[in-house]
């Protein structure tokens, strides 16, 4: 028995190893997701411009709603996503005080702006039903005149589904002359993935790997199988990661 104990001891302990505490209450992230956010004065010129008051950090944008850190009363928080985005809604846990998200485009323009009182991690539609496309910054003030402690910030498209927390399942677009393509990804191990899919979900692959190759996005990007591809269950998602790619190929066709 006391040999039994000790297996079952030995086996917890590797599973704790290779498995992350932080998985647990890990969401599958958005366009912030990762992000350096620097926390600076509240100054919206010097978001392109060093300066010396920043403090960058990534515990606001980490994935891990047990990490944060603390925007005072005088600074703001402000995210570069790295590359022009649309979003309409965002997910947030923080105190429950008086603040405001402002969006902008790559020339630091005005592009909107709405308050909030924090929020407890769950995912929210912006105000009013708000699309805001072509946003690059994002900044969020302290209105309360207090420091705010903001464990998670992150902003998604709904119809994006790799980036939704809980991506519903999208309808294959069928069109008698719609493009489409099969895209074979070759991973490092010579397993090769087949997809049959829109066009409008190979260029997402496409726009993904690139700004992934230089530097930007997540690390996996969810691939939807939809219905032809999906077999006898309700849905399939196919994640690829992708520092285990090998090669890819795209093979356009357009349907009759």
């Amino acid at each position: 028995m006391k040999r039994k104990i000790n297996l079952l001891l030995i086996f917890t302990l590797i599973l704790s190893v290779f498995i992350p505490l932080s998985s647990v209450s890990a969401y599958t992230g958005g366009y912030a997701n990762g992000k350096d956010s620097t926390i600076m004065i509240p100054d919206i010129y010097f978001i392109t411009k060093p300066h010396d008051s920043k403090v960058v950090t990534t515990l606001i944008t980490d994935n891990n709603e047990t990490t944060g850190a603390l925007l005072p009363k005088n600074k703001m928080v402000m995210i570069d996503l790295g590359t022009d985005r649309t979003i309409d809604s965002f997910k947030i846990n923080s105190d429950l005080k008086n603040m405001r998200i402002n969006f902008y485009d790559r020339s630091t323009g005005y592009l909107s702006e709405f308050t909030l009182k924090g929020g407890t991690g769950t995912l929210e539609p912006l105000p009013n039903g708000k699309v805001i496309s072509k946003v690059r910054y994002i900044t969020l003030y302290t209105m309360s005149g207090e420091d705010i402690n903001i464990n998670e910030l992150d902003f998604f498209y709904s119809k994006d589904p790799n980036t939704s927390p809980d991506p519903t399942d999208p309808v294959d677009p069928v069109d008698p002359a719609a493009d489409r393509a099969i895209l074979v990804v070759t991973m490092t191990t010579g397993l090769e993935k087949e997809f049959d899919l829109p066009m409008s979900d190979v260029n997402a692959f496409l726009n993904w790997y690139d700004a992934r190759d230089a530097g930007a996005g997540p690390a996996k990007f969810a691939i939807n199988k939809y219905g032809n591809n999906k077999g006898p269950f309700s849905k399939r998602t196919d994640y690829v990661i992708f520092d285990k790619i090998l090669t890819f190929e795209v093979s356009e066709y357009t349907t009759n």
